[in-house]
């Protein structure tokens, strides 16, 4: 984590996503005071937020940050895949909520489910909301194909179709898709520890936004910075869950068992010398 940019204020963070679009389906839709993308820009521009570049990719790409208000940029040869991924994770920060005192069973229902609407809007209503983004996205066939060409189902419809689908797979797009609960599940046994850390913390930050925004966000960069164990050897917030999960998401991507991963919590990698990351105070 480095380089982080600081938003504070409605018009700079939608400025900002504006920029941010390669495509003209994403583009025309922030432009459309009705459109699809711009509802979600608005709402996520209605906090204060963080974008940073990654130092360590290799960790920092599977480090799910926007549980935490600060996203990562990722470059893609693919527009359009750039702008779902981008999609993707504001959707996450914007939909997220926070609670410190959920036991880890409920807790975990409470981010699946996040991850669950989150992926229908990046991967299913994203498309009938954008006429023509389907031919420039996925060359091979996605679980929206299904539906496309005839009426917009109800969300509710959707989510649960999908659901049984992950659950129950009945095709080659359907088993890969079963493949990511699973993969949840892992990622929340690595968080076990420390989920309330964030929880409180994202908590406390939205009080704070609705005193004062700009000291809340200073104060949150400097937590992220500071509080959460980044080092010039790990420069990246709460090391020992990022290498855990990082080593679990590349052991899978592999195919391989990802038995004992989680033991990488309390064991940590070492990292080579980095600068210290810097804050840009964004536009003011």
């Amino acid at each position: 984590m480095r380089d982080l940019i600081l938003l504070r204020r409605r018009e700079e963070i939608e400025g900002f996503l504006r920029a941010l679009w390669r495509t003209g389906e994403f583009r025309g839709s922030h432009d459309d005071p009705c459109g699809y993308v711009r509802h979600w820009a608005a709402r996520f521009a209605a906090t204060p937020r963080i974008f940073f570049t990654m130092t360590h990719p290799e960790v920092e790409r599977s480090h799910f940050t926007p549980w935490f208000n600060a996203l990562h940029f990722r470059d893609y040869a693919n527009p359009a895949v750039h702008d779902l991924f981008c999609l993707h994770e504001i959707v996450h920060a914007v939909t997220m909520t926070y609670d410190a005192d959920l036991p880890f069973a409920a807790w975990l229902e409470k981010m699946a489910e996040n991850e669950m609407r989150t992926s229908l809007e990046s991967e299913v209503m994203v498309y009938f909301e954008l006429p023509g983004l389907r031919a420039k996205s996925f060359p091979g066939a996605i679980w929206a194909d299904r539906f496309l060409g005839g009426p917009t189902p109800e969300r509710a419809v959707l989510f649960a179709r999908r659901l049984e689908a992950m659950l129950r797979p009945t095709d080659a797009v359907e088993r890969a898709m079963s493949f990511y609960p699973r993969q949840n599940v892992e990622w929340a046994e690595v968080w076990r520890r420390r989920y309330p850390e964030v929880e409180r913390r994202m908590a406390s930050f939205l009080a704070e936004v609705d005193r004062d925004p700009g000291a809340a966000l200073e104060r949150h960069a400097a937590w992220l910075l500071e509080e959460t164990g980044m080092s010039r050897e790990r420069p990246y917030p709460f090391p020992d869950e990022a290498e855990a999960f990082a080593a679990i998401y590349h052991r899978n991507k592999r195919g391989l068992p990802t038995a004992g991963a989680t033991a990488l919590v309390s064991r940590p990698a070492p990292r080579r010398a980095t600068p210290a990351p810097t804050v840009s105070p964004g536009p003011r």
